[in-house]
């Protein structure tokens, strides 16, 4: 029976040098190795909740916010068509289950790719020959001939292909759970990926590549949210128990995606750019030395920007938030700042009135993220873009 311990995010915690040795090999795994410091101090980063498994010890990162859990955050990483989808049985679901709801929902999920069709692109290929044929590469061709290096042609040509980047992601982390539950194997899945490149990504990598899908794409890019979890932020434990499979997240990040992607589903039309880019406010004549960069930027009639903050509703309005909004609405000549918060009830907006600049002012608006019954996680949805629509005029 393993010894569990219970922690906080953000915390620093002494353990005995016993525990640290224990889940440090799972933490490298993670790449969250550099939570151990020196003199046995285990140092949690702000907003990581979650699960992590060592072979005698385990133990839980529970959110900082207290009426908050780590299911509340799963139930944000919602596929794109199913945000409002009534069938995605986030209430069936238990805080030891994560792990195991992560896995199957991705194999559901890769399992209707495959049936669908995934989508094919063209990517570049390189073809060394003696014939000309395509696009050649003159420079290298010419002195490939001159070292008399045979084949001398080097040409580069496009080809429709599913053995591109997003889909051999989606392999590794297939690859990946299979190695340790076999269970999972699907011949039908297996098939498939027979043609893809057999290449591991690192998480640097992946984290770095930028990829947009299109429309049509929905079950691709869901798939691929999901496989990025999978490779990112799992550690499985080959085993009979899938249930001991780490699983640690970032809170902060789900949240903030949410928003976004809530934005983007029940006001399609309307312009919320998410993450749009840094804006340089302070530099000296050699280099640029302060940027910000606001999480959301309305850009309508007025530009409104929103601020998305992952703590405690009842303690919103901290000193740090305050300047951080005002710095934003500043640097965009903004009249407007919205800071979003997560809660468990259904509140109207608050509004602040800065007494030293009386042209900017300011609301903190919440969403209640711990409904698990449809209707109620619907209705909390729509109580919150009502509360967005009374501080922005979209007419």
């Amino acid at each position: 029976m393993m010894n569990e311990l219970t922690i906080k995010t953000g915390s620093h915690i002494l353990l005995p040098e016993k525990i640290l040795k224990d889940i440090q090999p799972t933490l490298k795994d993670l790449n969250l190795s550099h939570w151990i410091k020196e003199n046995n101090i285990l140092e949690i980063s702000q907003g990581y909740v979650g699960q992590c498994f060592g072979e005698k010890y385990q133990f839980t990162i529970t959110p900082a916010i207290n009426y908050l859990s780590t299911m509340d955050y799963i139930k944000l990483i919602n596929p794109n068509n199913e945000l409002l989808s009534e069938g995605n049985s986030y209430e069936f679901i238990e805080n030891n289950q994560t792990s195991s709801f992560i896995i199957e929902k991705y194999i559901k999920l890769l399992s209707n790719l495959i049936k669908e069709g995934i989508p094919q692109k063209y990517i570049d290929t390189t073809k060394y020959s003696n014939f000309f044929s395509g696009n050649v590469d003159i420079v290298e061709t010419y002195s490939r001939m001159i070292k008399q290096e045979k084949p001398f042609v080097k040409s580069n040509k496009q080809q429709l292909t599913i053995n591109y980047f997003v889909i051999i992601i989606l392999w590794q982390s297939y690859d990946k759970i299979i190695k340790a539950y076999p269970n999972f194997k699907n011949p039908y899945i297996e098939k498939i990926f027979f043609y893809v490149e057999k290449k591991k990504f690192s998480t640097f990598q992946i984290n770095n590549f930028t990829t947009y899908f299109h429309r049509n794409e929905s079950l691709l890019e869901n798939c691929y949210i999901f496989a990025k979890i999978i490779i990112n932020n799992m550690d499985i434990i080959g085993g009979n128990d899938i249930l001991k499979s780490s699983l640690i997240l970032n809170s902060n990040i789900i949240f903030e995606e949410f928003i976004a992607k809530l934005f983007n589903t029940l006001l399609p039309n309307e312009p919320f750019n998410y993450h749009e880019g840094k804006k340089t406010i302070a530099n000296t004549e050699l280099k640029n030395i302060v940027s910000i960069e606001p999480d959301i930027i309305y850009k309508g009639l007025n530009t409104i920007i929103l601020d998305v903050k992952n703590k405690n509703y009842e303690k919103s309005f901290s000193n740090n938030d305050f300047f951080q909004l005002y710095t934003y609405c500043k640097a965009y000549n903004s009249k407007i700042g919205i800071l979003i918060y997560p809660s468990n009830l259904q509140s109207e907006s608050i509004k602040v009135l800065t007494k030293f600049d009386d042209k900017i002012t300011f609301y903190a608006i919440s969403i209640d993220i711990t409904k698990k019954n449809y209707q109620e996680r619907i209705k909390s949805y729509h109580d919150f873009i009502q509360n967005i629509q009374e501080v922005i005029n979209f007419s």
